[in-house]
């Protein structure tokens, strides 16, 4: 998980920014089979970091709340 410190929670917890491919499946509630059928039909695209592909947690927000409705 790659992310920065959260401003104004107190904690100092760590919000993320982007997370790996087992997480993000993890997040969205699919498998990690899914996520990649999800990747190759271009409907979240990861990001390239270090030669890891990563996805950006925005994303990751951004998807659930498309297909929410």
């Amino acid at each position: 998980m790659i992310g920065i410190n959260s401003f104004g929670n107190g904690a100092g917890e760590i919000a993320p920014l982007a997370v790996g491919h087992r997480e993000a499946a993890r997040l969205i509630g699919v498998s990690e089979r899914k996520l990649h059928t999800m990747v190759r039909n271009r409907e979240i695209v990861p990001s390239r970091l270090g030669g890891r592909r990563v996805y950006i947690f925005e994303d990751l927000r951004r998807l659930l709340e498309a297909r929410r409705g």
